[in-house]
Parts: structure tokens; C-alpha cells; sequence
């Protein structure tokens, strides 16, 4: 899944307060900030048949942090609605992706000034109205799951979705190198908030895992 969902909000600590008022010009409390945990996107197989390594999580752990989310894709100052603060990646037990592999989500935290300017998006967010959530990110390696090529550099004869030898191709996406707001291209699903912008062409907007094909 190249994409995610909000969770939940909660009170800040101490030290998510210290967290998030590095990247403000003065000091918020608690009772002037909402705060929510996000599902920024996993390591299994979406429906274009393309996943993240787990060292693609690992970089965009690092590369989300600070990253302002923004509503309806819109490049627009004034639709920067929240910021991330924090990452980690997080091993469901017992989950595993359709290719088999340990199930891995790489979850944030974000907050949002609690005022008269945000209280739609807030009522939207707790009433589960604006849920979805599409990241940006760019990748330098695009790697077939049956053959190893990097179909950066060239196709290769597997079709996505399909098994070769009960394995099931697919681009598994690593070597990543963006994470930023500078990329637009269209969505195959546009969403009501994304983490900095519109996906660019080597990420998808998806929820569900595939159904394989037999080959």
C-alpha cells in the first residue's frame, strides 16, 4: 500500500510538545493543538502491483518528518493544513503481505492549530470524512520481484500480477531520494489530504491489496 489513512487524535505529552514546537516561532500547549496519528503507507503489494522495501519505509521514516500535509492536493500556502512531527515504523504480528513477507506500516504523528480557520478539517477528521491519505516520494530503483531488473533502466519479459512459479510479480520501489512537494502529476485516486502534494508518476494512490493472477 502506497498510500494511507488517519487514525485516531489524542493529547500531546510533554514530549511530543517539544517535538512540535521545534518547528514553531513560539510555544504551543496541549490544549491549543490537535494532534492525530497517521497510516502514511506499508510494504504490501497495491492494486498496480507495486509495494516499498522495508528500506524505503526506513528512508521515508526519516524524510516525512516536518513534511506539512496539505488538502485536495492543492500546492496552495493556505491549504497547508498540518505538519508531521514524528515517524516510526511499526510490525503488525500475525499480518503478513500478499507476497508473504512480514507486514511493516510506516505510521506519524501530525498536528494542527486548534482555531476557527481549522475547525471544518478538524470535525472532518473525527467524524471519518477525511480519512485517506496519499504520500510523494521518488524512487530511483523500481525492482522486478521475479527477476531482480530495475525497470528504471529497461523492461523486463514478467507481467505485475501474475505468478511465475507460485511467486507473484511485482515492482517492489527502494533507493528513495524525495520526499518533498516539488513533483505533481496525476492521481489514480485523488484524496482529501496528502502528505505534501499530488503523487508524482512512481507512486500510487491505492488501499487494497491485489488479487493475483495465475500464471
Amino acid at each position: 500500500m502506497t498510500s494511507g489513512y488517519v487514525e485516531k487524535s489524542f493529547t500531546a505529552s510533554d514530549e511530543d510538545l517539544k517535538k512540535i514546537n521545534q518547528y514553531t516561532r513560539r510555544d504551543f500547549d496541549a490544549d491549543s493543538l490537535y494532534v492525530f496519528t497517521v497510516t502514511l503507507c506499508d510494504n504490501d503489494i497495491d492494486r498496480d502491483y507495486e509495494k516499498f522495501s522495508l528500506s524505503a519505509l526506513e528512508k521515508l521514516k526519516k524524510l516525512f518528518v516536518g513534511k506539512t500535509g496539505i488538502s485536495d492536493h492543492s500546492m496552495k500556502a493556505s491549504d497547508q493544513k498540518a505538519r508531521i512531527f514524528d515517524t516510526w515504523i511499526e510490525k503488525v504480528d500475525g499480518k503478513i503481505t500478499a507476497d508473504g513477507e512480514p507486514y511493516y506500516m510506516l505510521k506519524a504523528k501530525a498536528y494542527t492549530v486548534k482555531n476557527d480557520e481549522n475547525k471544518s478539517f478538524i470535525e472532518a477528521i473525527d467524524a471519518g470524512i477525511k480519512k485517506e491519505v496519499s504520500i510523494s516520494c521518488s524512487s530511483s530503483t523500481a525492482t522486478c520481484s521475479i527477476c531482480g531488473k530495475n525497470k528504471r533502466q529497461g523492461r523486463c519479459e514478467h507481467i505485475s500480477g501474475k505468478k511465475y512459479k507460485g511467486k507473484i510479480a511485482c515492482t517492489v520501489l527502494s533507493d528513495i531520494s524525495d520526499a518533498s512537494g516539488e513533483k505533481r502529476a496525476a492521481s489514480r485516486r485523488m484524496q482529501p489530504f496528502s502528505a505534501m502534494t499530488a503523487l508524482p508518476a512512481n507512486t500510487r494512490s491505492v488501499v487494497d491489496s491485489p488479487k493475483p493472477a495465475e500464471q
